[in-house]
């Protein structure tokens, strides 16, 4: 069917899918479940086809649903970078700070340190810009970030410098009705045979697919670029994936169980930025991780722990 699309109702789309459910996704949004339903029936009457399966247990996005969301996030990336960028030329601030970050970011940590740069500067617009899983380094290399929260081991790291933030443990994401699903822990050896899904390459794939404990790759069976996309994989049986623990509190969904790896590497979450920035407002963001790693939250783990 022709005609524009409407941004709204693909971030309402995004949303249920996240979600796994309407009426988890419409107490997200804090708007009714029958008004989020009718948007995103519209969505679908707007395509010609259907872009969720619905049945007791949730929803799952259909092939079409997969791609909706995929190209759908970033077109609303791409309007809000527009829309963030413009009001910039209208701010009393003096100066604007990119902020790069991924998902969940540094979970519990990312309004601790936020408030803390903004205390510290508040003259300065801290602008925060989501990439995909397919940007590890979170648009560093192009100066699309002045500053960036990696998730390391990530190839090209090296070229940044870095700051530690804090480690987390990995765990595994799998199916409800999985083996492992009801297990307290698994091992990393465990889990080795299993068909795995990932959106990336190189170092971080290694990373996540748990190459440390093999002899041979990982069995990818399918390659998503969101976590949508990922949930949607792992919740229909057809492969696992790895996530920090911190997934299992942000992405919580009754067709997963996130089970920890007890022998896994933990997750390193760093601060990069470039090497010759010297101005204050950066030095000032560095001053503010440091204050926020010396106040991490419970759920977070020091460095090196």
């Amino acid at each position: 069917m022709a005609g524009e699309i409407d941004l709204r109702a693909l971030r309402f789309l995004i949303a249920v899918s996240e979600a796994g459910s309407f009426g988890r996704a419409a107490t997200r949004l804090h708007i009714s479940q029958p008004a989020l339903s009718v948007q995103v029936r519209h969505l679908e009457e707007h395509f010609g086809t259907a872009l969720l399966k619905r049945s007791h247990r949730g929803v799952e996005l259909t092939p079409a649903g997969e791609l909706a969301v995929s190209e759908g996030a970033r077109l609303l990336r791409s309007s809000e970078s527009l829309n963030e960028r413009i009001h910039g030329f209208a701010s009393t601030k003096q100066s604007t700070l990119w902020f790069g970050f991924f998902a969940n970011a540094a979970a519990e940590l990312t309004p601790v340190l936020v408030r803390a740069f903004e205390q510290r500067r508040p003259d300065v617009n801290l602008l925060l810009r989501e990439f995909p899983l397919t940007e590890p380094l979170m648009g560093m290399p192009d100066g699309r970030s002045d500053a960036a929260l990696l998730r390391l081991p990530v190839d090209g790291s090296e070229q940044f410098m870095t700051l530690p933030l804090f480690a987390e443990p990995l765990v595994a994401v799998l199916p409800c009705n999985h083996r492992f699903a009801r297990r307290a822990t698994v091992k990393a050896e465990e889990l080795l045979d299993e068909p795995w899904v990932s959106a990336l390459d190189g170092s971080v794939r290694d990373f996540w697919t748990l190459k440390a404990h093999r002899h041979t790759p990982a069995h990818v069976v399918a390659e998503r670029k969101s976590p949508a996309e990922l949930w949607s994989v792992v919740a229909s049986g057809r492969a696992i994936c790895a996530c920090p623990a911190s997934g299992a509190r942000y992405y919580h969904r009754p067709e997963l169980a996130f089970v920890p790896i007890e022998d896994a590497e933990p997750s390193v979450c760093a601060l990069a930025w470039h090497r010759d920035d010297q101005r204050p407002e950066l030095l000032a963001l560095l001053d503010a991780a440091e204050d926020a790693r010396n106040r991490l939250p419970p759920e977070l783990g020091r460095v090196g722990v």
